[in-house]
C-alpha cells in the first residue's frame, strides 16, 4: 500500500520475476490514493526526470497539470517491462478518518480468496488508516506473511511502531536496514482484536 510511482513495486516485482518457485499465479497488489493527494505543479516537479528519459511526454505534463492523478503516470513506467504482468495496480485508498470509509469510491480491500505472503506498507498516515490497514491484511494472513513497514521510524508513520509494539506477542522483529523494519507474523491476529 503506497507505492506512488513505483520504485519499491519495480523491485518487489523484478524478484518475484526471477524467483524460481513462484508460482503462475502469484501476483503483487498494489494500492494507492493515485488522485486528488497533490496539486499538479507539486506532480510534476516529482516526475521531471521522467519527462528528461523520455518516459513521459508533453501531453503527459498537461494531463498531470489538469487533474493531478498519478495513476497513469505509475502504468507508464511500469509498461513494456517483463515484471509488469505481475502487478495488479488499483486506485483503492485508505480512509484517514471514519466519515472516510463512506466517502471514497473504491476503498482499499485487499485481494478476496488469497492468502498474503508479504505486505509491503508505505501508506499508513493516520491512526484510522493504519487500523483500518491491518484489521483488512490481518483477515488474509496467516502466519508466516512478512510485514514490511517502510518509514517505519520516520514522523509520518508514527502509528506503524504503536501498532507493532500493541501487538509485540503476534510479530518478530527479524531485520531493519535504515527504517524499513520488516517483522513475521506469528500467530493470526483477529479484526475483533484490533478494533
Amino acid at each position: 500500500v503506497g507505492p506512488f510511482l513505483g520504485g519499491t513495486t519495480r523491485a518487489i516485482a523484478l524478484g518475484m520475476l526471477h524467483h524460481p518457485d513462484r508460482k503462475p499465479d502469484t501476483r503483487l497488489y498494489t494500492y494507492d490514493r493515485f488522485d486528488s493527494y497533490y496539486e499538479g505543479d507539486e506532480l510534476t516537479s516529482f516526475v521531471d526526470p521522467l519527462f528528461d528519459k523520455g518516459l513521459l511526454k508533453l501531453k503527459d505534463r498537461e494531463h498531470i497539470m489538469k487533474t493531478a492523478s498519478f495513476e497513469e503516470i505509475f502504468h507508464k513506467v511500469h509498461e513494456g517491462h517483463a515484471y509488469n504482468e505481475l502487478i495488479q495496480c488499483t486506485n483503492g485508498p485508505l480512509p484517514d478518518a471514519p466519515e472516510e470509509e463512506s466517502q471514497i469510491k473504491v476503498i482499499f480491500t485487499p485481494p478476496a480468496n488469497r492468502d498474503l505472503t508479504a505486505v509491503f506498507i508505505d501508506g499508513c498516515k493516520s491512526w484510522f488508516g493504519t487500523r483500518y490497514f491491518m484489521e483488512k491484511v490481518s483477515a488474509t494472513s496467516k502466519p508466516g506473511t512478512w510485514f514490511i513497514a517502510q518509514d517505519y521510524s520516520q514522523y509520518t508513520c508514527f502509528w506503524l511502531p504503536f501498532f507493532f509494539d500493541e501487538f509485540q506477542d503476534a510479530f518478530d522483529l527479524h531485520l531493519y536496514v535504515d527504517s524499513t523494519y520488516c517483522f513475521q507474523l506469528k500467530r493470526a491476529i483477529t479484526a475483533e482484536e484490533i478494533l
